[in-house]
């Protein structure tokens, strides 16, 4: 799920053929938001005009007011994660799944934020724009959470950093 900063919410109810819906505070429906497709991940853009979403293997951007959709990544791609400003979009993609970023206007090619032989998922970026959180899938210590420092103009800014590895399962910051 994920919600404007007007409070209204966005969610996705199942993860096959589904319809994304806006509904107000008191759970009434108010418009559906783009064309019914396989969505898996998603996460709407700090000002709620468009949505990143996994449709099949693929990230697609929905302009969220006039219903349209376009392919953002063209390889297997997906877990977006807006940077606060919205002008960038960080996402794992590959094989192994690394780190990616690119402008979310769509324009030009993604860049590469990582490179390890593990599986690696977006969780988040800061609101201060300094540090994008995932997880990393390690075989010996399972899924474990990591930071990544990003300059203001969304390039990484020194290594990633481990920021909780144990035995135990870390996920999603």
């Amino acid at each position: 799920a994920a919600v404007s900063a007007s409070g209204a919410l966005l969610f996705d109810p199942n993860l096959g053929q589904s319809q994304f819906w806006w509904y107000d505070r008191s759970g009434k429906p108010l418009s559906p938001v783009g064309e019914p497709a396989p969505y898996f991940t998603f996460r709407l853009s700090p000002d709620g005009r468009r949505l990143a979403a996994q449709r099949g293997q693929n990230l697609w951007v929905i302009d969220v007011e006039r219903g349209v959709s376009n392919p953002f990544v063209s390889t297997r791609s997906g877990f977006a994660a807006w940077s606060p400003d919205g002008r960038k979009v960080a996402f794992r993609a590959g094989a192994p799944f690394n780190l990616f970023v690119k402008d979310s206007n769509g324009s030009g090619m993604e860049q590469r934020l990582t490179e390890a032989a593990t599986n690696q998922y977006t969780s988040d970026w800061s609101r201060d724009g300094r540090t994008i959180a995932y997880h990393d899938t390690d075989p010996k210590t399972f899924d474990d959470l990591w930071l990544l420092a990003m300059t203001p103009e969304g390039k990484p800014d020194g290594k990633p950093r481990p920021y909780l590895r144990t035995a135990a399962t870390e996920m999603w910051p």
